[in-house]
């Protein structure tokens, strides 16, 4: 996750080391899961993957738990973390953008069943 940069500057060395793109998303994804505060939006995730990308589909489902989505209805998973931009990011790599969704809501209306977590 760093890159080292080296630079020489007359009578002193100097080595800079910097962090890649992946180091600054790993911090980002770190930074959410390790907040408490909540800011009163939910980040929804509804998918219907095709039979033939199981293995994709198995593989997103991997990533929302273990970034703590909770599973709330067939396809449906939801979590308070501010996680759907790196959520996003993840999902166009797996080449899964046409069959998911990520939306982030404050206004559930009478989904409150759920919300209670």
């Amino acid at each position: 996750y760093l890159s080292k940069l080296e630079t020489v500057n007359n009578a002193e060395n100097k080595i800079i080391l910097k962090l890649t793109k992946k180091g600054r998303e790993y911090l980002k994804i770190e930074s959410a899961l390790n907040n408490e505060n909540w800011d009163g939006k939910w980040r929804l995730v509804m998918f219907d993957i095709p039979e033939s990308r199981r293995r994709l589909r198995n593989t997103l489902r991997q990533k929302l738990k273990g970034w703590g989505f909770k599973y709330w209805q067939k396809s449906l998973w939801a979590s308070k973390k501010d996680l759907a931009g790196p959520l996003r990011e993840f999902i166009q790599e797996l080449g899964l953008s046409d069959f998911v969704l990520v939306a982030v809501s404050s206004d559930l209306g009478s989904f409150s069943k759920f919300t209670k977590n």
